[in-house]
């Protein structure tokens, strides 16, 4: 395959689908085409037959994002020229390589939970119907515990991405027609959020959660 039919074929590529992840045009017309998103910069590798990229960092190198795991240190006479990761891909891995880019300098939650921290997979088990969960609802509840147990005090672990990890608990469970709504949420370790489902004195440590509720917001439950 001639060298600047697949040079085209990463322009066209990068000028269809670019504009959608906020890719700008840089040196499109070099025979090696190159071009930025936000603080990343992109170098297509003519060298390697168009079929890798290598990748740089604009912004401040103490904002550096931490990168996905397939891309791979450069050698360092391409990181003496600023390139810091090569990366495989071509024009029809383009979308891949953007959303890549896109996600690694995209906010990160500073606290997640249960809904939100782990990524669907495929799976044979049975389907059963749960009530939608308000995620704002979830986020306020997140957000005011500080990364700490609203129960027993503990702090959550940290995940891979650097969040601290809690689970939002309704104290009245949605199929008993609790509201969805910050009073009647709390955010608990994993070891007390079994235990408010699966203890022996699950109904008791109901009633005492909704004290730990009322004291938030007095009057709720009737204390």
């Amino acid at each position: 395959m001639p060298l600047n039919f697949t040079r085209d074929a990463w322009i066209r590529q990068l000028e269809s689908i670019g504009p959608n992840y906020g890719v700008e045009p840089d040196k499109f017309n070099n025979f090696s085409p190159t071009f930025k998103l936000s603080s990343w910069r992109v170098g297509v590798e003519h060298r390697r037959h168009f079929t890798s990229v290598v990748i740089g960092w604009i912004g401040p190198p103490a904002q550096i994002p931490k990168h996905p795991p397939r891309w791979k240190e450069c050698q360092r006479s391409d990181r003496n020229k600023g390139w810091l990761f090569r990366v495989q891909s071509s024009p029809e891995q383009l979308q891949q390589l953007l959303c890549e880019l896109r996600d690694s300098i995209a906010p990160k939650p500073a606290f997640v939970d249960q809904f939100s921290a782990i990524s669907p997979v495929s799976s044979n088990k049975k389907v059963v119907t749960v009530r939608e969960r308000d995620p704002a609802v979830r986020d306020r509840v997140l957000k005011r515990a500080e990364g700490r147990c609203e129960w027993c005090g503990e702090v959550g672990f940290e995940t891979v991405a650097g969040a601290v990890y809690l689970e939002t608990h309704h104290v009245i469970p949605l199929a008993e027609d609790g509201p969805d709504n910050e009073m009647n949420v709390l955010a608990l370790c994993p070891k007390d959020h079994r235990r408010a489902h699966h203890a022996r004195d699950r109904e008791e440590l109901m009633r005492q959660l909704q004290k730990k509720l009322s004291e938030k917001f007095p009057g709720l439950f009737g204390f």
